[in-house]
């Protein structure tokens, strides 16, 4: 149906005539829902379509007796980058150097993959002065109204 625009009609008609409040019900879903999931996997088959999507997870870890693991790092690499995406280490190995052993075997294995720059964020509570200790320096910050703040931090990887 064409609208006084001339505009082609989209899925719901001309985008300058559709009202979205005369189709949609707009609800706020709880943890548990599956929206998450599938607005995940819209977003990433639109990004699919722009730009090379191709992701490669990585996680390297250190076990313990039992196999239990005591410290760990994981990060997808995709577009050039490795996207350093957590960090941990058991509070009772801490200061052994354990953290800085697996982060630049995960640098190692993503700059392998094609990664010439690793990003991340960290909060103000957790750990910038390691990760710039390691070669990552601030590009952004963001403040949180409670004092916090979110650190976003990059290294190149060709050095």
């Amino acid at each position: 149906m064409a609208c006084y625009t001339g505009r082609a009609p989209g899925r719901y008609g001309c985008s300058r005539c559709f009202k979205p409040e005369k189709l949609l019900e707009l609800r706020v879903l709880l943890p548990g829902a599956d929206a998450y999931q599938e607005i995940n996997a819209n977003l990433v088959a639109y990004n699919e379509t722009q730009v090379d999507w191709e992701t490669e997870t990585l996680s390297v870890v250190i076990a313990g007796d039992g196999e239990a693991i005591v410290a760990g790092v994981h990060g997808v690499v995709r577009m050039g980058a490795v996207e350093v995406r957590g960090l941990w280490v058991d509070e009772n190995f801490r200061g052994q150097g354990l953290a800085a052993r697996i982060l630049t075997r995960l640098e190692v294995e993503a700059a392998r993959r094609g990664a010439g720059t690793a990003l991340l964020d960290t909060y103000s509570f957790q750990a910038r002065g390691f990760y710039e200790r390691q070669g990552y320096r601030c590009f952004g910050t963001f403040d949180y109204p409670n004092g916090v703040q979110r650190v976003y931090m990059t290294k190149s990887l060709l050095e």
